[in-house]
This record gives structure tokens, C-alpha cells and sequence, in this order.
């Protein structure tokens, strides 16, 4: 595998499937926060155990702590499975009930979303018991909103069969960031930027404002992506900083 990266970017390599759990930011040790955030890279099957204790005994020692497996299995249909199994041991201080979110990193916006085999609805605002979509990371986002520890969650994503290939688009999305704001600065025409620059550098919020078009939006995108440095020769633009822009797009 070759990747090419501008100096203020960095590669991180993550297995296919990789389940993640993580918290969000706690203040204090007294209690254990009722958030639960699984970031999963939905390519593959994988396992993983969340380890829970009180954090501010060593009750631990004597056996007071919790396992939570959680299992992804990508299908060869496009089905993903994430399950959250009953949690196992105890400790006196553990929650009974926690807020899930899970995210799917660099996938497709999907068919359907369903949590414990009940279809949920998209929803921008993050409501509860919802998913959405992300055009800046390419994300899945769902939200389930106080389910039990001691049950079986299941979630279920349905993507298409055949889905439009987003590798290696969040690099591109990023280098043409950085290209267009340096031609902009050197932009000394009164007329705007020529369209299709600016209409190839909105991708994500095209895909925020528009998650059922998609597929046609990326196709967009890639189909218009290499032709940017050839259009931006064309302009009044200083050739050395077209140059640069060139060399940032063409890595």
C-alpha cells in the first residue's frame, strides 16, 4: 500500500473492522459516564472488549469490574452488524443504562439504519435514537439513546450493493482545500473564482445539504477533481503559485 502526504498531514493505519470504544471527556472519577462512543472502520469483522471499573478504588482487585464484547461483521451483501453483548461481572458503581453513538468511519451513506431490528430515521440534528451523516469525514452517525447494559443491542446498516467508491476522497478533499485557498489569496480578478473550482471544493457540504444525491455528488467530484489544475492555469494567476496549487492536488 503507497499513499502520498503533504507535510501537514499524517497516515494512520487502522485494521479492517476495528472497533474503538471510547468516552468522551470526564471530570472526575466519582462516577462513570453514561456516554458510550464505538468508532468503527466498517471494512471488515472484528472483536473487541470494553473494560469498566469504578476508577478511583482498587476494587478491581477483588474481582469488582465489567467486560462489554462488541462484535462488527461486514456481509458480503453490504449488511454491517455492530452488537453490544450484555455486559458481564459488576462492580457497585457501574451505570445501568447508557447513551450510544456509534460512528462508521469512511463509508457510504447508507440504505437503512435499525436498532434492535427497529428501522431509525435520519436526522441532522442528532436527536435520539436517529442516525446522520457526516460529508466531512465520510462518517455514519447513530445515536441510541439509553439502552441497557445488561441486553443485547444490535445494530444494523444496510448499504448499497454496489456503493461508490470513497477511497482516498478525504485526502483529496483536503488537498484541494489547501490548493484553492492558496489561488484564492492570489485572486486579484473582481469576478469570482470559475465555478467549477468552487462547486468541486463544497463536496461535503453538497453531500450535508443533499445526503440523497450522493452517489451523483462523489461521481461529481471525481469526475471534475483532476481536471481543477488544468483550469486553474488558465486564470490570471501567477504561474508558480498554479505550480503549487498543481503539486498539492497531484499528490
Amino acid at each position: 500500500l503507497e499513499r502520498n502526504f503533504l507535510l501537514n498531514e499524517y497516515p494512520v493505519y487502522v485494521k479492517a473492522g476495528a472497533i474503538l470504544p471510547m468516552s468522551n471527556q470526564q471530570k472526575n472519577l466519582q462516577q462513570n459516564t453514561p456516554e458510550l462512543i464505538v468508532k468503527v472502520f466498517a471494512a471488515g469483522n472484528y472483536n473487541t472488549k470494553l473494560y469498566e471499573d469504578a476508577g478511583d478504588n482498587k476494587d478491581y482487585q477483588k474481582n469488582a469490574y465489567t467486560f462489554t464484547s462488541i462484535q462488527s461483521v461486514k456481509d458480503a451483501d453490504g449488511v454491517f452488524k455492530l452488537t453490544v453483548f450484555p455486559r458481564e461481572g459488576s462492580f457497585p458503581e457501574m451505570i445501568q443504562k447508557r447513551n450510544l453513538e456509534v460512528q462508521l468511519y469512511g463509508s457510504v451513506i447508507p440504505v437503512s439504519v435499525s436498532l434492535n431490528g427497529v428501522t431509525l430515521q435520519f436526522n441532522a440534528e442528532n436527536k435520539d435514537n436517529t442516525w446522520n451523516y457526516s460529508g466531512n469525514q465520510f462518517t455514519v452517525q447513530i445515536h441510541a439513546n439509553q439502552v441497557d447494559c445488561s441486553q443485547k443491542t444490535e445494530i444494523q446498516v444496510k448499504f448499497p450493493s454496489q456503493p461508490v467508491d470513497v477511497n482516498g476522497v478525504i485526502g483529496k478533499m483536503n488537498r484541494l482545500k489547501k490548493a484553492v485557498t492558496l489561488f484564492k489569496n492570489n485572486w486579484f480578478d473582481g469576478a469570482p473564482i470559475p465555478n467549477m473550482i468552487s462547486a468541486t471544493n463544497q463536496l461535503e457540504v453538497r453531500i450535508n445539504y443533499q445526503p440523497a444525491n450522493f452517489e451523483n455528488i462523489l461521481r461529481d467530484f471525481n469526475s471534475q477533481y483532476p481536471q481543477i489544475g488544468e483550469i486553474m492555469s488558465k486564470t490570471h494567476v501567477d504561474k508558480n503559485v498554479v505550480s503549487m496549487c498543481r503539486f498539492y492536488l497531484e499528490q
